[in-house]
């Protein structure tokens, strides 16, 4: 259904090629179009500043991810890195749930921050707090129907700390 929203015809073409397709199309704009929010770097420099542990958790291809916070200057906020094996964005639920799971956390301590439903879905499945900014894949109206707790800014994060 996600690359169906991109646009993608799916009824002619298996996930598999569909999904290389896309990220084909991803890898050659993505460092040229995609640029980050102003609030981005201040928020995870904040929370570096505050001891917060910050974790990256996507359903990129963990070698993509890592290539790309780096081209932002953004990895070296991070505590942890945790992406996939494949580009088919398979199962981020699975690698949250192994993470969580690695590290002994305590679910009552971590804020899940992303900007879809999906990503609420994942925060449930490991029992943290869903945080969704409306500014990235899904819009507000479809993710205020999940949760109230929709932020319009990153930097809207600091009242939850």
């Amino acid at each position: 259904e996600y690359y169906q929203s991109l646009g993608f015809d799916v009824s002619f073409d298996s996930f598999e090629k569909v999904g290389k397709k896309f990220h084909k199309y991803y890898n050659e704009f993505s460092y040229k179009e995609v640029k980050l929010f102003d609030d981005v770097k201040p928020l995870l420099s904040l929370l570096k500043d505050n001891n917060y542990k910050i974790v990256c958790l996507s359903a990129t291809k963990i070698d993509t991810l890592i290539k790309h916070l780096k081209f932002y200057g953004i990895y070296e906020y991070f505590n942890d890195v945790v992406g996939l094996n494949d580009a088919l964005a398979n199962s981020k639920e699975k690698v949250a749930i192994e993470y969580m799971n690695s590290c002994n956390m305590n679910t009552s301590e971590v804020i899940f921050v992303g900007d879809s439903i999906h990503d609420f879905e994942v925060a449930n499945a490991i029992n943290v707090k869903a945080i969704l900014v409306s500014t990235g894949h899904t819009n507000k109206d479809r993710l205020l129907k999940v949760t109230s707790d929709v932020i319009d800014s990153l930097s809207d994060i600091k009242k939850y700390l």
